[in-house]
């Protein structure tokens, strides 16, 4: 019983060990804020919210330039990062009066690429993206703030949805943004990686 005790002791203590020496994101970057929702969406919720959109009268719907478009994010783990992009992502931007009104992109989380096999791998896996249960990520905008600098979307990963409020730079064919997210209510509770998540785009017509 007491070697019992002492290798559970050990492993709380290495967990903690393991915790205090992941990399931490930088702190001049703004953390979005989670509205918690935790609704589960049917894969096919994206295409009933576009349909939604084209309904509206005098709205032009138009695919971004993948050429000059990017999107990355950044992972934090023991003494280290990596930067990471998906292979397969897609998005749109809902104009009004030559005014941008609404955004929203599809990420195939199975293309997800670091450079690494090993880490694509993992990340592919139940630990991250568990990207045979979950097939897609979406992100769509539920308001657009070109003054305020600031979008309120609904993000839904790893078949949970929850509204996210972060920065953005908002120009008349253009959106730039560049933050934290939080992955714990997302239900991404491996050990050794740092909660946050840099997310960082551009996306131009």
């Amino acid at each position: 019983m007491k070697k019992i005790n002492i290798l559970i002791i050990m492993l709380i203590g290495l967990m903690i060990l393991i915790s205090a020496c992941v990399k931490e994101p930088p702190k001049d970057v703004p953390q979005a804020k989670i509205n918690q929702q935790n609704i589960d969406q049917p894969q096919n919720n994206q295409e009933q919210k576009t349909q939604e959109t084209q309904d509206q009268n005098n709205v032009d719907i138009i695919n971004i330039n993948k050429e000059t478009s990017k999107f990355e994010f950044e992972g934090y783990a023991v003494g280290k990062s990596h930067i990471g992009t998906f292979d397969e992502w897609d998005a749109k931007i809902y104009k009004e009066n030559d005014e941008i009104i609404k955004a929203e992109a599809t990420i195939n989380p199975k293309t997800v690429n670091t450079g690494i096999n090993g880490l694509d791998n993992h990340l592919k896996n139940e630990d991250f993206f568990e990207v045979e249960v979950y097939e897609q990520i979406t992100i769509i905008s539920k308001k657009i703030d070109k003054e305020k600098g600031e979008i309120i979307a609904d993000l839904t990963f790893r078949g949970i949805t929850n509204e996210i409020i972060f920065p953005a730079e908002i120009t008349q064919n253009s959106i730039k943004a560049d933050f934290l997210l939080d992955t714990m209510p997302y239900e991404m509770k491996y050990v050794g990686v740092n909660k946050d998540v840099r997310i960082s785009f551009e996306i131009y017509e």
